[in-house]
């Protein structure tokens, strides 16, 4: 019977799958929104291609405007419950893209999808530095794991 894994490692270990799990969603979204949007309005792929810009400054306007009021809620219910609402919110949000009938829905899961996404960043910072022991190796950790999960 393998070892247990002590609760340190398996916390960053949970925290490396999710930023991956994430990554790699959003890399399968990305590549296969022009296609998707072309289908929902039968215009071009330049125009297409003007609506998916649109679609991700969405996401990453409401990533930005929401990341300090994440930082709060975590302060104030910790950060694994807000962890699992946002690997929630993405799975709603590749729901809805899958799903989408019209450019209303494509904006909806982006939307909801940035503003769970505010997450992300410091949830990788902190979950995995505060699962290192020795104030040395957290510095050298929040430095290195950002691309990480998602060089991989």
């Amino acid at each position: 019977m393998p070892a247990r894994m002590p609760s340190s490692r398996a916390a960053l270990t949970f925290v490396l799958l999710s930023v991956f799990i994430d990554s790699l969603g959003f890399g399968i979204i990305i590549p296969s929104l022009p296609s998707v949007i072309m289908q929902l309005t039968g215009e071009p792929v330049n125009t297409a291609a003007d609506w998916g810009g649109y679609l991700m400054a969405v996401y990453a306007l409401l990533q930005f405007f929401m990341a300090p009021i994440f930082g709060n809620l975590s302060d104030r219910f910790g950060r694994r419950p807000l962890l699992l609402l946002s690997l929630f919110a993405f799975g709603v949000d590749f729901l809805l893209t899958g799903l989408a009938k019209s450019m209303t829905w494509l904006f909806l899961g982006r939307a909801f999808a940035g503003v769970f996404g505010a997450s992300y960043p410091p949830r990788l910072r902190t979950s995995a530095t505060s699962a290192m022991t020795t104030t040395a190796r957290r510095t050298s950790v929040s430095s290195e794991l950002p691309g990480v999960p998602v060089s991989l």
